[in-house]
């Protein structure tokens, strides 16, 4: 009969234990770290954005100094324009002078009258035909003659006065136009000639003001470099560690839990039994991992556990029948579908 079953406690301890170099090595590193994060902050004091160049600050002191300086010219310009743009008064351009000759004109037609009606007076006289119809009519047809030649020349005189003052005013308006033409490009070009010089200033500007900056960020750089060299060493040494192979050791102490039902003899002589008979055929095998090989033999060495073996049974070592069967074709044998292997083999 089996013993009386008692309850058991179960009790499992797991250590892992690293290479002694790498504890060293892992200690070092955390105090390094500690060291790092025990630092007080150092904050960069220097510039960081580069200011305006020179010649930036002179661009935008020559655009300000010139803006609307071209203006009284494009006034001056539009003015001229205003006025010429309207009917033409040709009224101001007529000859002083006309007047006076036209006046003229009349007093030498007023005494050619008279020397003509004297002349006809004295023929009447000399010829007794004074009164009378007829000197009434040589009268009046010679100052119509005269008056007729006076309104001709006066006429005449006028349409000269009229095409001269004309032609003044439209040569005095093209002129005014050219000069407003010329106020126009003239006020253009200065206002071009200085946006081309804001233009170069701005350009050159940058230039220096880009070079100023690359400045400020390699001096940012090289204090950055400098906070972080503490940080880059602890990261390599890091780094160095991970890549270092080694291995571990692992101590496991465990006991059971169940309720103990005493010593399983069947099952036990069955594990002996199963390894008496030379049960060695792989396909009643489980857990299998090969561990070397024979010295004498030279065949593979497997440790491993039978199918339907408790996991807490201890792994069996020794040959699989498969391999000694390429070797040895006679020496294995088949029992009831297994291939079994002598104990002399079994052995080995």
């Amino acid at each position: 009969m089996g013993k009386k079953s008692q309850p058991s406690h179960t009790t499992q301890t797991t250590e892992v234990k690293l290479p002694k170099w790498v504890e060293q090595a892992s200690q070092s590193n955390y105090q390094l770290a500690q060291q790092i994060a025990a630092k007080p902050f150092t904050q960069y004091e220097g510039d960081r954005v580069a200011d305006l160049s020179n010649m930036t600050t002179d661009a935008f002191g020559l655009l300000n100094k010139n803006i609307g300086a071209s203006d009284p010219l494009f006034e001056e310009a539009a003015n001229i324009y205003g006025r010429t743009a309207g009917d033409l008064d040709i009224n101001k351009y007529y000859n002083p002078w006309i007047q006076s000759v036209e006046g003229n004109t009349i007093d030498a037609s007023n005494r050619a009258r008279q020397m003509a009606e004297m002349e006809a007076s004295d023929k009447a006289r000399s010829s007794s035909a004074f009164g009378g119809s007829r000197d009434a009519i040589q009268r009046a047809v010679g100052d119509a003659e005269i008056n007729r030649d006076l309104s001709a020349k006066v006429a005449e005189l006028r349409m000269k006065g009229y095409d001269t003052a004309t032609a003044t005013a439209m040569a005095k308006n093209a002129t005014d136009q050219a000069a407003a033409a010329g106020l126009n490009a003239t006020g253009t070009a200065r206002q071009a000639s200085v946006m081309s010089d804001v233009g170069g200033l701005l350009s050159a500007g940058a230039t220096e003001q880009g070079q100023a900056q690359k400045e400020i960020d390699a001096d940012m750089a090289k204090f950055g470099e400098a906070q972080n060299a503490d940080v880059e060493k602890l990261n390599l040494l890091l780094a160095s560690l991970g890549m270092s192979p080694y291995g571990k050791t692992e101590t496991t102490t465990k006991t059971g839990t169940s309720e103990s039902q005493g010593t399983d003899w069947a099952t036990t002589l069955l594990g002996f039994g199963k390894l008496l008979a030379g049960l060695s055929d792989r396909r009643d095998k489980t857990d299998i991992k090969k561990i070397g090989k024979s010295k004498t033999t030279g065949l593979p060495l497997y440790a491993y556990r039978y199918k339907g073996d408790p996991k807490n049974y201890p792994k069996i070592v020794g040959p699989m029948a498969q391999d000694v069967e390429k070797k040895y074709p006679g020496a294995v044998q088949e029992v009831g579908g297994h291939k079994t292997v002598p104990l002399g083999l079994l052995a080995l």
